[in-house]
């Protein structure tokens, strides 16, 4: 325990200034005797709380507090309030989440307790009203129109299966109901950022038929200009969609039919080596525009039947999505190697469950269910070596290619029960058995002329082809206790299993026959933890330890050319702790804040291509600490004012948003460091019942830190990606 209060204490020393800042501005934007108007008592305040939150993590509805999983759940009002609109401003909210998203929208590397993937499957399973998207590409698209998010942290695979070993990040759109509503937003901001939003929810055929239409368009220029170039190298630009259409018959029958759509449009890759950044941020010279572009859709049709005796749940949903990313790899005004990848995924996903009704009063509830998969991944990955190349190595110009295809299938079939002793005492078991299989084939040739022979005619510059398949099964266990010592107070403690899939190495060229497959990641989870609700409920306080055991983790060696690619290491263990508070502390002022504390090391890991002994080392992208405060305050200008027709307050609301991260590394042999740093963001605006004008800062301290870092054989200091600057703006909603 000293060991934590020491690290506690050892990493809050260096955002001091930062907080202090932070509530220097919101103390700047309160009114004179705003503290004493504020200190209310007890008597004041009784009727006051923190508005309960209802979660579907076990996949039935439920209060957060009587969950017994670490958890951060964010509410409607509090996604517009923070600004989260991507992943990546979602990780910054969470304790011990970390997503590194750099380069271009498709790249979102996700990491829960130090458990994350960089290019092969997620160890984090993120899901869209229960849907899952199976590929890291598409995790970092628009959070619009959300009724909530969810993050589950650590090995959910009874209910989740594959691939969450190290969490799920549920994201829950709103449904369209018996009431119209509709509205739009407007943000405008520094670098041309825009971003328009709207939506629609009406029933069509009294209390049967209802009908929803969401979408958002964005774009911004880049925060680095290419000089050479004479452009923006980083510019965004999207459109989204997404429309619904309920039916229900009876009130025991529910049925959703929705479809969505992205399309993305951005510039790509500002990276610059760390010497000409320190003498030049923000500055590149390329001889070719790198850009992305992405298109992703999917539609699903989730049926819902309330029986007597169970309630029974369909989800059925196809998704694809195709994306084009082409880069200038040698990140210099010569025209020496490009880089063109072309991917499309294809999947269809099928769940049944059969559940227990959801009954207050019941001592034991139960869920089985099936899921099915098909997945299908083609890929061309073009390396262009072009005239500067010929003219550096005495050789010719030939484009380096990779053709793949992927097939993955599976099936599991899962269950939990949990039952009720006494009052207060619940016992959760659950287990899944989840079978994959997956083939391959890969393709490689070398397209280009030398001397009037065929590249591929000459030595070291053959075809190259490579197929395998492997299939990969395993038994998921979970067992749950919670003790409920009152309505205020409830501790757990539980183990559980998590499990990643084997896979294949297609998104590099020039692969070795050794470095082409590799196999599964397993993991054993423990947690003991807390969830409370005192002080006549103004506040909620909930905590968490863990210890997670992994075998075989997929671990990701960068190449001399910044590939990637993946291998299983030997062993590693990661153990921290959580917690999370939120806060009424008087009418009007609230609290959030969170801290998360990791310690993560390998205990076997040696490199068979580099012959290095990384035992002891830190694995990538898990910072020390991540930690959070929020503080809001909402102070009355008028009790009742009448606007577009309705009749409502106005009121001032001042928000300060804090973010920090711990040092972590970037590579396994922790030679490249990131610092710790802290973001800290700041909101004043008016705000009605339907309206609100809001202007905001990000970053307003203008941090300077990196997006990533990673080694390059062309440059001698490492490239790297500056995180985000100064950004500023005012946002319009109207909501009726």
């Amino acid at each position: 325990m000293n060991c934590l209060v020491n690290q506690t204490a050892r990493f809050f020393k260096r955002p001091a200034a930062a907080l202090a800042a932070a509530l220097m501005l919101l103390a700047a934007a309160c009114p004179p005797g705003f503290l004493r108007a504020r200190d209310a008592s007890a008597a004041d305040l009784e009727d006051i709380g923190i508005a309960p939150i209802v979660v579907t993590a076990e996949k039935r509805a439920e209060e957060i507090t009587r969950v017994p999983v670490s958890m951060t759940a964010i509410g409607a009002e509090q996604i517009v309030d923070e600004r989260v609109g991507s992943i990546a401003d979602l990780s910054l909210r969470v304790p011990n989440m970390f997503v590194s998203t750099w380069g271009s929208r498709s790249i979102a590397y996700v990491y829960v307790r130090g458990v994350g993937a960089v290019n092969n499957d997620p160890a984090v399973s993120f899901n869209v009203d229960g849907v899952s998207y199976s590929d890291l590409r598409v995790f970092n698209s628009g959070l619009y129109d959300l009724e909530r998010i969810e993050v589950l942290r650590g090995p959910q695979g009874t209910l989740y299966g594959r691939n969450s070993l190290g969490g799920v990040v549920n994201i829950v759109t709103k449904r369209p109901g018996d009431e119209t509503r509709f509205g739009f937003g407007q943000s405008v901001g520094r670098y041309n950022d825009l971003s328009s939003t709207f939506y629609l929810r009406t029933p069509v055929v009294g209390d049967k038929l209802y009908f929803g239409l969401s979408g958002e368009r964005g774009s911004r220029d880049g925060y680095v200009r290419d000089e050479n170039l004479g452009r923006d190298v980083d510019y965004r630009e999207n459109y989204n969609l997404r429309t619904r259409l309920r039916f229900t018959p009876t009130e025991r029958i529910d049925v959703e039919g929705s479809f969505d759509f992205e399309k993305v449009r951005d510039g790509a890759y500002p990276l610059q080596d760390l010497d000409s950044m320190a003498a030049n941020p923000r500055r590149t010279s390329f001889d070719y525009p790198a850009f992305d572009r992405r298109l992703s859709r999917g539609g699903s049709l989730r049926v819902g039947v309330g029986l007597d005796a169970l309630d029974v749940v369909s989800i059925s949903a196809y998704r694809d999505f195709a994306n084009l990313a082409v880069s200038d790899q040698d990140f210099s005004p010569l025209d020496f190697l490009r880089t063109s990848d072309d991917y499309r995924d294809k999947q269809l996903t099928q769940e049944l469950r059969f559940s227990s009704p959801d009954d207050p009063d019941s001592t034991f509830k139960w869920l089985l269910g099936f899921y099915y998969f098909r997945r299908v991944r083609d890929e061309i990955l073009d390396y262009e070596f072009g005239p500067a190349f010929a003219a550096a190595m005495s050789a010719f110009e030939y484009v380096n290619r990779a053709d793949s295809t992927v097939k993955n299938r599976g099936a599991a079939v899962f269950g939990q029960a949990t039952k009720t002793f006494g009052e207060n005492f619940d016992l959760t078991l659950g287990l899944r058995h989840e079978h994959e299989r997956s083939d391959v084939r890969y393709f490689e040739r070398n397209i280009g002329d030398a001397g009037g022979f065929p590249v591929a005619s000459l030595p070291g510059f053959e075809d190259k082809r490579l197929d395998g398949g492997r299939s990969d099964s395993e038994l998921l266990p979970k067992i749950q206790l919670d003790y409920r010592f009152s309505e205020r107070l409830m501790v757990y403690g539980s183990a559980a299993r998590g499990f990643r899939s084997g896979g294949f190495n297609t998104s590099v060229n020039s692969l070795a026959a050794s470095e082409f497959g590799f196999g599964p990641e397993h993991s054993m989870n423990y947690e003991l933890g807390f969830k409370s609700n005192l002080w006549g409920g103004r506040l909620r306080l909930s905590g968490a330890v863990f210890s997670i055991d992994i075998r075989d983790q997929q671990v990701v060696r960068m190449t001399a050319l910044g590939e990637t690619v993946v291998q299983n290491a030997g062993r590693s263990q990661s153990r921290g702790l959580e917690l999370e508070a939120s806060a009424l502390l008087g009418a009007g002022f609230e609290l959030e804040a969170g801290l998360g504390l990791a310690r993560a090391r390998y205990r076997r890991y040696e490199d068979p291509v580099l012959g290095l002994d990384y035992a002891g080392n830190h694995p990538t992208l898990t910072p020390g600490a991540t930690y959070s405060l929020s503080l809001q305050h909402t102070l009355p200008v008028f009790s009742s004012t009448r606007l577009f027709g309705r009749d409502g307050g106005l009121s001032w609301v001042n928000r300060a948003d804090l973010r920090g991260v711990g040092p972590f590394y970037w590579d396994d042999a922790n030679t490249s460091r990131e610092s710790g740093y802290v973001v800290v963001n700041f909101s004043t605006g008016l705000r009605s019942d339907n309206l609100s004008l809001t202007f905001f800062v990000r970053n307003l301290f203008d941090k300077k830190y990196d997006a990533v870092s990673f080694a390059h054989q062309l440059f001698p200091s490492p490239l790297a990606e500056l995180g985000p600057p100064r950004t500023f703006g005012a946002s319009l909603r109207a909501d009726f």
